[in-house]
């Protein structure tokens, strides 16, 4: 029993019950993955259990032709158990017909009277990567050929004989490196290690150092510099839960790993984990914009206001950072007023530094007498708009939210803070998201910003923070889902006609 997709552009091919799969490019030469295989992973008291990818005993939906979000696909679904654990998976195959996309996602639904711990779902795992010692010499005498891989984990084929491959890799959110890397080079990292590493890397993504080995977040592309053909694999959202690339870029047998981070979720009994769509799609380097379909694709997905205006303004950081006052703001906006003609700006934004501390936003400095309602007033009468800056879920350590709310950190390990990144000269921490009184703290503060102070542009900073690991007032989130959670809380609470820029924020989350 097998699943057959294809399209113009597309042939997909899933062989039961062993769970391997085929998805070829019908191009000229032909290009895609052979004998690609997932997996999953969970605990079940305390003991790790681990689905290889067979598909047993399993019941077929038939082909569909229907039409989706994005537009017209062919659709096949596959159900089944593990009787054992009593774990229900339902796939999701989709071929576009009008774009060069391949869908899929996975459903697992406890089945069992007993709860689970849900670590990670494999997507996709293709290629061998670094083959054993022994072969090494042969390299030298054998055609350069792309050979056929009979092995556990089937193949990528970008071209029929190999070439100069490199892989483009995305990071997590807005401030992570974002390039494309060749195999001897390395993925760039942080030199400030445990100080850093939150503000710019995902936790549940290993970081290598060796040459050729490379992660990427949400999506990455590999390609053949040579032959300019290559493919793209990744997620349309990460509203689910954070997913990851893993590659290894030999010569002769690249290899590629992607993976849903589960974060442990705790599935009660006859809840259900969906996954975000996962993504294939080749590609021609030569083309204008390689990745347009996936990145419409993506757009689609999360609504993006792609028809909103870029906002035009003068911010108060980038001159005097945190040591701002009411007095520097007030000669700006004068300055701006008087030179409209020749510069023309539309928003004058308040940034860090008018609260009384990261985390205490309630109550101004000294420096601000009439606080942040006093500035929005006074750039309204000017005749721009007024924005202001806020990051609502990181707070410094000696914040008095901290002393007032313990119980709102976010904590790990033998219940110490989780550390945020060292920023403002200190350790910051992070609020648990998923307390109750955490998010309507701040949805008070989102609408404090907005009805009572006058804003309505809002700059959210740090907001990484949220999607950072550790034990959460509720267990049955992912790091993703509690992220998405509190940023439709925010937008709720500012309204649609606020602009909202989210900054150090992990991609396809809102």
């Amino acid at each position: 029993m097998n699943i057959d997709l294809s399209s113009k552009q597309l042939a997909f091919h899933l062989r039961l019950p062993e769970g391997r799969w085929d998805l070829h490019a019908l191009l000229s030469p032909r290009s895609g993955f052979e004998e690609a295989s997932m997996s999953a992973r969970w605990r079940k008291k305390r003991k790790a259990v681990t689905w290889s990818g067979a598909i047993r005993d399993a019941q077929q939906y038939p082909v569909e032709e229907l039409k989706s979000l994005h537009g017209l696909c062919r659709q096949a679904s596959v159900r089944w158990i593990l009787p054992r654990d009593r774990l229900e998976f339902v796939m999701d195959c989709a071929v576009l017909l009008e774009a060069p996309l391949f869908l899929w996602r996975m459903h697992i639904t406890n089945a069992s009277n007993e709860s689970i711990s849900l670590d990670e779902v494999e997507m996709l795992r293709a290629g061998r990567g670094q083959p054993p010692k022994e072969k090494k010499l042969s390299r030298l005498i054998l055609p350069m050929r792309l050979p056929k891989v009979s092995g556990r984990f089937g193949a990528i084929r970008l071209h029929t004989s190999p070439g100069d491959l490199a892989f483009y890799s995305h990071g997590w959110q807005s401030w992570s490196f974002s390039g494309v890397l060749g195999a001897r080079e390395r993925l760039p990292r942080t030199r400030f290690g445990f100080l850093s590493r939150p503000l710019f890397h995902n936790q549940g993504t290993p970081h290598p150092h060796q040459r050729g080995q490379f992660t990427s977040e949400m999506f990455g592309a590999i390609g053949d510099r040579t032959h300019r053909r290559g493919f793209l694999a990744g997620f349309l959202s990460q509203r689910q839960a954070f997913g990851s690339l893993e590659t290894e870029l030999d010569r002769l047998e690249p290899r590629l790993r992607m993976w849903v981070d589960a974060d442990g979720v705790r599935l009660n009994s006859g809840d259900t984990f969906t996954t975000d769509w996962a993504c294939l799609q080749p590609f021609d380097m030569d083309e204008e914009n390689p990745f347009a379909p996936y990145l419409e694709a993506v757009a689609r997905e999360n609504s993006a206001r792609r028809d909103s205006e870029v906002p035009v303004g003068w911010c108060s950081w980038y001159h005097f950072f945190e040591n701002v006052t009411a007095d520097d703001v007030g000669n700006n906006l004068a300055w701006a007023a008087a030179n409209r003609d020749r510069i023309p700006l539309d928003w004058i934004q308040l940034d860090d530094g008018f609260q009384e501390n990261v985390g205490d936003w309630f109550n101004s400095k000294a420096s601000f007498p009439e606080g942040a309602a006093g500035i929005a007033r006074k750039i309204k009468e000017a005749g721009f708009r007024a924005g202001v800056w806020l990051a609502p879920w990181i707070v410094k350590p000696n914040a008095r939210i901290i002393k007032e709310h313990p119980d709102w950190l976010l904590r790990g390990k033998f219940r110490l803070p989780v550390q945020a990144g060292f920023i403002w000269n200190t350790l910051t921490r992070a609020l648990d998201i998923t307390h109750p009184q955490v998010l309507d703290h701040v949805r008070r503060l989102i609408r404090t910003a907005v009805e009572t102070w006058g804003f309505d542009y809002l700059k959210l900073d740090f907001l990484y923070a949220g999607a950072l690991k550790g034990v959460r007032h509720d267990p049955g989130l992912t790091n993703a889902q509690a992220l998405h959670r509190a940023l439709v809380e925010i937008r709720k609470a500012a309204g649609e006609d606020v602009t909202i820029l989210g900054c150090g924020c992990p991609f396809g989350v809102g």
